[in-house]
């Protein structure tokens, strides 16, 4: 018998894009709601890469909408976790966090006198992906 699938996900599509490269087989599939998820094999184990938008909720989501369909062996919450060019991080690094924001609530930022306050996401002109957004983007 063939084990099920590892699921594979990220907030974007362009955090999946080395993985999508490696897959064998590899097919496009639509999900429920219309959003699109990439199917194949690497190093012979059956996968499913999945961009289901940034946050907790779009990821619990987009889980979600793969267990309605897909039995899985497990799910790893894959991607950049917040580090971006300038981190010092070699590709394929694992971290581990020592702190970590909220950012479905906000930025947070301190002001002159060092006194922690939170922004929303937008005001802070970092914009939300949306499902929708993520189904017109390509993968890398």
């Amino acid at each position: 018998m063939t084990a099920p699938p590892i699921l594979l996900l990220a907030a974007t599509p362009r955090e999946l894009g080395d993985l999508d490269v490696h897959l064998d087989q590899a097919d496009t599939v639509q999900l429920p709601g219309g959003l699109p998820a990439r199917t194949g094999r690497l190093r012979g184990r059956r996968v499913v890469l999945l961009a289901s938008g940034i946050g907790k909720a779009a990821a619990a989501s987009g889980v979600a909408v793969v267990r309605a369909t897909t039995p899985l062996s497990a799910c790893i919450n894959v991607g950049i976790a917040g580090a971006y060019v300038g981190a010092f991080l070699p590709v394929g690094q694992a971290v581990a966090a020592a702190s970590e924001f909220d950012l479905d609530a906000g930025v947070l930022y301190r002001d002159a006198s060092g006194t922690p306050y939170m922004r929303a996401l937008e005001a802070a002109g970092l914009a939300r992906t949306t499902a929708r957004e993520n189904r017109v983007a390509q993968y890398a």
